[in-house]
């Protein structure tokens, strides 16, 4: 796969997926909240299909930036994907065949959307086949070159990847659906904060872009790029945690991007998401002189 190929099919997931991703995540944190106080009944069960499909979206862009970065072990990395996409597909069908018999009494009712148990049911159906296409191309693909060692570590890697990929993917969405609960009123005050919504894909885009080699002859632009993260986000940090604090009006605008928010009287999702900000960015930080240092020594 060429490197622009994997680009604009990576670009398009984003896109997608982070439309998908916010919008389905406000059901299921809706349905934790309703919790807060006791499981009373089965109704979260209706948000699991959506839910799950904002997932799939997670895979399909772990998948992109792994198969090209990490060619050498293709072949197992797509039969191992292609399992984790029947999984997801399966309980997918299962809670939205449930849904329609336990939830709705229907598999025609307008809720959350027109269609949405029976579109559920074909979309994860309809992955579930593509998952066996796939897994039945893989013994015809060449053998990978290397061996990939799976251990503790690796795991716990790719649950952190996996989680920064959801959360880039979920505040993108909520900039996207913002026109929908933006008030213009108070957008002078907000502004800061949806700008905030940009940082968590731009660092994704920012390692994809490490790993895809595009800065191996711009190591300088590399630094300078996380560098001017950490400021920027340091400055909105601060813009938004004192608008918070200072106007009441500020944090109910924005409060429809919170779902966290709906847990605890405290702003989790705005600690998480900053604070998350900061050690990703000097993560890549460390990456970037690590990777400069080496090529220096070279020459």
């Amino acid at each position: 796969m060429k490197r622009s190929k994997a680009i604009s099919i990576l670009v398009l997931l984003l896109l997608v997926g982070s439309f998908v991703t916010f919008y389905v995540s406000n059901f299921i944190m809706s349905d934790i909240a309703n919790m807060a106080y006791g499981v009373h009944d089965v109704n979260f069960i209706a948000s699991l299909p959506g839910f799950i499909f904002s997932w799939d979206f997670v895979l399909a862009v772990l998948y992109c930036i792994r198969f090209y970065g990490r060619s050498q072990h293709k072949k197992k990395m797509t039969m191992t994907y292609s399992v984790i996409l029947m999984v997801f597909s399966i309980l997918g069908f299962i809670t939205a065949i449930l849904t329609g018999v336990m939830i709705y009494h229907s598999f025609v009712k307008p809720y959350p959307f027109p269609g949405y148990v029976i579109l559920s049911m074909i979309v994860h159906a309809a992955l579930f086949v593509v998952a066996l296409i796939v897994r039945g191309k893989c013994k015809n693909m060449e053998e990978d070159t290397a061996k990939r060692r799976i251990d503790f570590g690796y795991v716990l890697y790719s649950i952190a990847c996996v989680l920064v990929i959801f959360l880039a993917m979920n505040r993108f969405g909520a900039l996207m659906w913002a026109v929908v609960y933006v008030q213009t009123s108070t957008l002078y005050l907000t502004f800061p904060f949806y700008i905030s919504l940009l940082l968590p894909m731009a660092l994704v885009l920012q390692i994809t872009l490490y790993i895809f080699g595009v800065y191996e002859n711009h190591l300088t632009a590399d630094i300078v790029f996380v560098v001017v993260f950490l400021i920027v986000n340091t400055i909105l940090a601060a813009v938004v945690f004192y608008l918070g604090s200072q106007y009441t009006v500020f944090i109910s605008a924005i409060s429809p991007a919170l779902a966290l928010e709906r847990l605890a009287t405290m702003p989790l999702d705005v600690i998480v998401h900053f604070g998350l900000m900061y050690i990703l960015g000097f993560y890549c930080l460390y990456l970037a002189i690590k990777l400069k240092k080496k090529r220096t020594k070279k020459a």
